[in-house]
């Protein structure tokens, strides 16, 4: 499967898939994100389930949705009140699958950077607590997630933690296990 950001006929940017079809060919088009709102920073993975799960931002929250192989897609469901404040932002979510059949979601927010986990099947389970000190002015630069449900998070930000002007501050997060976050810096 493949997500894309739409601009097509003059109208608000919206995300749409497309899925591979058996004899080689991509199938029509299908819009993803709910009309009326700019949708940015689309990412897709496929679950242990095989379940399709594509991600991504609208004004500042996150939606998502998900089709089970070649079925059909389900409606577009809020994914987090956090997200993309604008296309020109660094704060576009990530998700990654983890080798084990979950997938590992991450996003900017206000308060911090986020970390959501989807078991095979769905839907997304509860937040991590924010981050700390990780908020819009940071950007999810990577992500990457174990087998053994541990995850690793790059954050990038110009000129913060007393470097204003400086160049840019890199700090990692790492998770042992879903629910669980410290923290590093890094430059």
């Amino acid at each position: 499967a493949v997500v894309w950001v739409d601009h097509s006929a003059g109208r608000r940017s919206r995300i749409a898939a497309s899925r591979n079809e058996p004899g080689g060919g991509w199938e029509t088009p299908v819009m993803l994100s709910a009309r009326g709102r700019a949708a940015f920073g689309p990412n897709v993975a496929i679950d242990g389930a095989g379940r399709i799960v594509a991600h991504w931002s609208v004004g500042a929250a996150t939606q998502f949705a998900s089709a089970l192989g070649r079925g059909p897609w389900a409606a577009a469901q809020g994914g987090g009140g956090a997200g993309l404040v604008s296309e020109g932002m660094r704060a576009a979510p990530m998700l990654v699958e983890d080798g084990a059949g979950r997938l590992v979601a991450a996003f900017g927010k206000r308060s911090g950077a986020v970390i959501r986990d989807w078991r095979p099947g769905g839907p997304f389970g509860p937040p991590s607590r924010p981050i700390v000190g990780t908020g819009w002015e940071y950007g999810v630069a990577a992500l990457a997630a174990s087998p053994s449900g541990s995850a690793a998070l790059a954050l990038t930000g110009f000129g913060l933690k007393g470097s204003w002007g400086k160049g840019w501050d890199v700090r990692v997060v790492v998770r042992e296990r879903p629910g669980d976050a410290r923290e590093g810096d890094g430059n």
